[in-house]
């Protein structure tokens, strides 16, 4: 039944992680998913230091607290850092300020997505996927039915409160948050050593995925770095795929990682999701209720899109493994090179040129990442034969 369960639990998490990003990259215009898209980066970045502080630093560590004070600890920490992150997006409603209040719900929003994703990964990580089910599928339902009750209201605003609430509602399912005020301090003094490496890979990471793109809101304008980050958007199957499964892939040696016949499957994998991406905005394209719409528009760059989806995909995969377990320091270094590539090709390609070349740089940029972790997971299967 857990097997059963687990496989209902990878398609339920990897639809609900695709809900949000692709009804704004196929309801909004340009302009708006400029707007959502520099907004929906800080989430990510929330989410991004989640891993970093919380769910990873713990899972490094995870006999370190036993019994119910586990939880008490772990949603501590993580209910501190998700409100930190709500905070800091709500600041984004004085920058456009034409979107205030579209922007003060997406922060409430950030505040519950980054607590459901630190809180999944923990539940998963004790094998409850039954529980996680429930949550995934009731966050679902009440997407549709609070977009539905909102009907009256301007798109944007209606997607905002839809993810709020479901956000929300998934949260109450997954487990009561608790919160002791000790322990945030406590967790990052305990644990310092797991989280410096990881959270210096992270903000290297975010550095390139956030700072870059708004960097390139003033050469491209809002509606062309609508389009711009549409591509990363268009590759939601990566995250389909992938967050649901990341609690299991940090698991995973590399010495079975680099196999032959998993190296297989992954190639093909990506593959098949960079066709399905590419082959998807071409049709797309044809729908005449979706004209003048952010995937409408994104047709255009359908091959990059799909190149970008399948070596994205490759580089996510061997990015979580090495996490786990390569050395902090090939960790970093990895980042440092990876983070070179995303800065300076984007930027060449969108200064010098415009949105056409700072695409095709992204994919190059994706390209780089992935040889990087690739090799970072050959030189930890190499560390393990020699511990």
């Amino acid at each position: 039944m857990k097997i059963s369960w687990l496989g209902v639990s990878l398609g339920t998490g990897a639809m609900y992680s695709l809900l949000m990003p692709l009804a704004a990259l196929t309801l909004l215009a340009p302009l708006e998913y400029g707007v959502f898209s520099a907004s929906y980066l800080v989430f990510a970045f929330g989410v991004s230091l989640q891993y970093s502080i919380v769910s990873e630093a713990w899972a490094r560590r995870r006999d370190h607290l036993q019994g119910e004070f586990e939880w008490v600890s772990y949603s501590s920490i993580l209910l501190a850092l998700s409100a930190a992150i709500g905070c800091v997006l709500a600041l984004s409603a004085v920058v456009f300020s034409a979107w205030a209040l579209e922007l003060v719900i997406l922060a409430l929003g950030a505040l519950a997505g980054t607590f459901r994703s630190g809180s999944r990964y923990f539940i998963v990580a004790h094998s409850q996927f039954a529980r996680t089910t429930v949550a995934d599928v009731t966050a679902i339902i009440t997407f549709f039915l609070a977009f539905i009750l909102f009907a009256p209201f301007p798109i944007f605003l209606r997607l905002s409160l839809s993810w709020t609430l479901a956000n929300l509602v998934a949260v109450l399912v997954l487990r009561i948050p608790r919160f002791l005020w000790s322990i945030p301090r406590n967790w990052i003094g305990e644990r310092w050593a797991d989280i410096r490496p990881l959270i210096m890979d992270s903000l290297l990471l975010d550095f390139s995925a956030i700072a870059v793109p708004y960097l390139l809101i003033g050469r491209l304008g809002l509606s062309d770095f609508g389009v711009y980050r549409g591509i990363s958007s268009a590759a939601v199957p990566v995250r389909l795929v992938v967050d649901p499964i990341r609690p299991a892939l940090g698991g995973v040696t590399p010495k079975a990682m680099l196999r032959l016949r998993s190296m297989v499957f992954w190639v093909i994998s990506s593959t098949l999701l960079g066709i399905l991406v590419a082959g998807g905005l071409e049709f797309l394209h044809g729908v005449p209720k979706l004209s003048g719409s952010t995937i409408s528009v994104l047709s255009l760059y359908s091959l990059q899109a799909g190149l970008y989806t399948a070596l994205s995909f490759l580089t996510m995969v061997f990015y979580i493994v090495a996490r786990t377990q390569a050395s902090g320091r090939a960790v970093v270094v990895a980042r440092i090179l990876q983070t070179i590539a995303a800065v300076v090709l984007p930027l060449l390609g969108a200064y010098l040129y415009g949105l056409s070349e700072a695409v095709w740089a992204y994919v190059w940029s994706t390209f780089v990442g992935f040889i990087v972790w690739f090799v970072v997971v050959i030189l930890a299967r190499e560390r393990s034969k020699r511990l």
